[in-house]
């Protein structure tokens, strides 16, 4: 597990203004990641909700497109495991 995922995890688990402090932790380590290393950490996601956690704490281009290419695998990936 990435220190991205357990950031992520920790702004999942909090709420009000714990959850925003969580979320600007989550933006500054963002911010100090190579874009080549965010994307290596988002394939390695499998959580749909730690995934929109990403999205809220907001991630730039390139890591968005596969940010957004990883959610909508996992959710096709439970809509299939529903039929």
């Amino acid at each position: 597990m990435s220190a991205l995922e357990l950031y992520a995890i920790q702004a999942l688990r909090l709420h009000g203004a714990e959850h925003m402090w969580a979320i600007q932790s989550l933006r500054s380590y963002i911010k100090l990641c190579p874009d080549q290393e965010l994307i290596n950490y988002i394939n390695q996601i499998v959580n749909l909700d730690i995934l929109r956690t990403l999205q809220e704490a907001g991630i730039r281009q390139p890591a968005y497109k596969t940010l957004v290419s990883r959610m909508n695998l996992l959710i096709k990936e439970q809509e299939e495991a529903k039929k």
